[in-house]
């Protein structure tokens, strides 16, 4: 994909994470206007409580913006509720929800709420 970035995420001189941005994939039913969506983002459980994921997202705010863009949106899994309550705090919205297209996984662990946040 063509419009698609990768990162490794440093912290204290090791790798903790990865994420990957879509810059140009919408939301359906949300806007016409300019849309990135975090696709996946992982951090290791060790770094929960540095910052990390705020600032990560801090960062592809400003980036967004700078590009014009004016909505971020990603696919949180419900099965992860602080997941959720990360966003929420950070100013994202519910959206919709989806399913993951991978059949052989149970329906409660395949539901993702889909989140946005205007920027």
């Amino acid at each position: 994909m063509d419009n698609a970035d990768y990162y490794f995420i440093l912290f204290k001189d090791e790798v903790v994470g990865n994420f990957r941005i879509v810059w140009d994939e919408k939301l359906a039913n949300l806007s016409e206007e300019k849309q990135v969506k975090l696709h996946r983002i992982y951090l290791h459980p060790k770094t929960q409580g540095n910052g990390i994921g705020k600032e990560l997202l801090s960062w592809l705010e400003e980036k967004a913006k700078e590009k014009g863009y004016k909505i971020i949106w990603l696919d949180a899994m419900n099965e992860q509720p602080q997941a959720f309550q990360f966003y929420e705090k950070l100013g994202y919205q519910y959206h919709s929800h989806t399913f993951l297209p991978f059949e052989l996984l149970h329906d409660k662990v395949r539901k993702m709420s889909q989140v946005y946040k205007k920027i």
